[in-house]
């Protein structure tokens, strides 16, 4: 089974795709001058969002775990988006923001990561990336 994860949470499917830090190139011209240069100027994060989709034995426990993924606000995670460890690339996320979409209550469910499976928790996440030294976490 794919492993899709933030933090302590772990998701059937991360929808989305995660960004790592960008490299910002400033454009350089001058009035009366033909052409430009260009200077690069460091690497920066740039925030995206990523939708999350998990099971729960029922709708009590959906809106238990809904309620936690708040806690992770302002926290630096480690993301894996399908078995891509991003720790592993000396990359760390810090959550900027989540946001519960919809719990779904499920007539019949099987399977899951929860089984038995009587609801469904949809999130978005916003995440911005940041540049972690070796060895740490």
């Amino acid at each position: 089974m794919v492993v899709n994860s933030i933090g302590p949470f772990t998701f059937i499917n991360l929808h989305g795709e995660a960004d790592f830090l960008v490299q910002s190139v400033e454009v350089l011209t001058r009035p009366g001058v033909d052409d430009a240069g260009f200077k690069l100027s460091g690497l920066h994060p740039k925030p995206f969002q990523l939708q999350s989709v998990v099971d729960a034995a029922n709708v009590a426990d959906a809106q238990f775990a809904s309620g936690r993924y708040t806690f992770t606000v302002g926290s630096v995670v480690n993301l894996i988006k399908n078995d891509v460890n991003f720790g592993s690339f000396g990359i760390m996320f810090v959550v900027l923001d989540v946001k519960t979409e919809d719990i779904r209550a499920l007539g019949y469910g099987q399977g899951g990561l929860f089984p038995p499976s009587r609801a469904l928790i949809s999130a978005t996440w916003t995440l911005c990336p940041i540049r972690i030294q070796a060895g740490t976490n």
